[in-house]
């Protein structure tokens, strides 16, 4: 028990020299979470209007020709098709 009070003491108690604002941590978890939320809501909207409008455009057909968008799912990268990366300007 004394152990016990003493972690109470040292990390819990109001004043506490190694004390932890329970409060503001939440807040931060609060705030984390609303960020993450908006990011979701951008990346969907982008997955289903943006980027399928970009895609059709007719003056982006040329240069997306030379990328291979599969190839993105895999390693995050843009890979372009049409060159050796010693060849590319």
């Amino acid at each position: 028990m004394a152990q016990a009070y003493g972690i109470y003491n040292a990390f819990l108690a109001p004043g506490s020299p190694f004390g932890q604002d329970v409060a503001m941590i939440d807040t931060l978890h609060e705030v984390t979470a609303l960020f993450e939320d908006a990011q979701n809501a951008v990346f969907k909207l982008m997955a289903s209007d943006s980027v399928p409008k970009f895609l059709r455009n007719p003056k982006y057909e040329s240069t997306l020709k030379h990328y291979d968008f599969d190839a993105i799912a895999g390693n995050g990268r843009v890979v372009e098709r049409s060159q050796s990366r010693s060849n590319r300007k």
